[in-house]
């Protein structure tokens, strides 16, 4: 496989046998140097290799088992090889994973990497599409910029669990959509009472018009206020607003806020019928005035990058 390696740490491919107990395969980054580790149960090797990798340039990498010797090749010409001891149990029958593991599972050491794979092949074959993918997005050549790239095949990340929307409220983001249609933001559970943002055709949900185009490469400031019973929706420097119903003040349940997307079991009233995943960027997310780590959110689900956005 060819690897390009952005950090210096985080786990590049796991795999496991089939009962516990059995042998785990794992190539890992380690202070930029690239180990591989075959534990065989009873008893471990391990190669390290001499340079460091994380210097965000290709390199292919080997990893290879004859007999009773395994080895890690680096671009054809740094190899290192050792000898299995005797009674190696080396049988991998579990499921391949490639830049992180499940939370299920406990590795030591098992943050994902952050770079990219291309190119997989195990015993000459192609690995082919993965069975499932979480957090993995297309790789780009250019340098990332700050914020979270949702890559249109479908995801979501949590970003908070105490919005009451009961109260008044204020949410403000910075976007930069590459398709003009998607749900951007989410919150709440009941039909009565909830919150969503998305695009359609260029318009947000509250039949607001841009005056230009927002899928034109540029970041634009979407605010969001409640007070009472008014909605105002700011893109930029223009603004519309809504009157809905006046409620009382109550406190309310605390509800969780989805970008990109929503779980499958959370119905989003008043959705255009076959609306579009979104496609594009997020930054700069506040939520009453409270700024959110969009690189650490309290969850990923599906193909969302939150390393970075790309240049577009």
């Amino acid at each position: 496989m060819a690897i390009r390696i952005n950090s210096s740490d985080g786990l590049v491919l796991y795999a496991a046998g089939g009962s516990h107990g059995g042998a785990v395969m794992s190539l890992s980054v380690t202070d930029g140097h690239l180990l591989l580790l075959l534990d065989g149960g009873k008893r471990k090797t391990s190669l390290r290799s001499r340079k460091k990798y994380n210097d965000e340039q290709w390199h292919t990498v080997f990893v290879k088992r004859e007999g009773e010797k395994i080895s890690l090749i680096v671009d054809g010409i740094n190899s290192q090889s050792k000898r299995l001891p005797g009674g190696h149990r080396t049988r991998l029958t579990g499921p391949l994973y490639v830049g992180g593991v499940p939370a299920s599972l406990t590795v030591p050491g098992s943050g994902g990497f952050v770079g990219c794979v291309r190119d997989l092949t195990l015993n000459e074959a192609p690995a082919g599409n993965p069975a499932h993918s979480q957090g993995a997005v297309p790789c780009f050549q250019n340098p990332l910029q700050p914020g979270a790239y949702f890559s249109g095949q479908g995801g979501r990340v949590t970003i908070d669990e105490s919005l009451v929307l009961g109260r008044d409220l204020e949410i403000q983001l910075e976007v930069r959509p590459v398709l003009d249609s998607g749900l951007l933001l989410h919150a709440g559970t009941s039909p009565d009472q909830h919150l969503s943002l998305y695009l359609s055709q260029g318009e947000f949900s509250t039949s607001f018009t841009p005056e230009e185009p927002l899928c034109n490469g540029r970041w634009h400031t979407i605010r969001v206020v409640k007070t009472n019973n008014v909605l105002q929706l700011h893109v930029d420097a223009a603004s519309e607003h809504s009157v809905g119903p006046k409620h009382s003040r109550s406190a309310g349940a605390k509800e969780s806020v989805y970008l990109g997307g929503v779980p499958g079991g959370v119905t989003v009233p008043g959705l255009p019928v076959g609306l579009p995943a979104f496609h594009g960027c997020v930054r700069s997310t506040t939520i009453n005035h409270r700024p959110l780590m969009l690189s650490k959110p309290l969850g990923v689900h599906g193909a969302v990058g939150t390393q970075g956005c790309p240049h577009m």
